[in-house]
């Protein structure tokens, strides 16, 4: 009734806006592909079991940025020859009776991977998956 008086004050609210913006976080193409046994010479940690269910987690990354830091994986890059230096994450299966799994950072051993002293990388932490 007021509105409709001469002289009256009215106010006037713009429409309400939720806006949400989500930033952050890289695309990253991938694939999964069914191979036949391979193998693959890796750096190894074992890691807890319940890291899987923590979303916020980041000791796997953190031990690739370690590997990289430390050259670990240059080491075994440099056995694979130009366009064939691929780098695959290996993760063991978890065991009901173990609290860790086993997460390497390694690369392919076929014909053209090339170790000098397999035993020599083994002792400096390696292994063979």
């Amino acid at each position: 009734k007021l509105a409709k008086r001469k002289g009256t004050q009215l106010c006037l609210f713009n429409p309400l806006a939720i806006k949400i913006i989500l930033e952050g976080g890289n695309t990253m193409n991938y694939r999964i592909e069914e191979t036949g046994k391979q193998r693959f010479i890796a750096k190894v940690r074992a890691f807890s079991n319940e890291i899987m269910n923590e979303a916020g987690n980041h000791d796997i990354p953190d031990f690739w940025g370690e590997c990289h830091k430390e050259h670990l994986v240059e080491e075994i890059r440099n056995m694979r020859p130009d366009g064939k230096k691929d780098l695959y994450g290996l993760c063991s299966p978890t065991k009901k009776n173990e609290t860790t799994f086993d997460y390497g950072i390694g690369v392919l051993i076929d014909e053209d991977t090339h170790i000098d002293n397999e035993e020599a990388m083994l002792k400096k932490g390696y292994r063979i998956w």
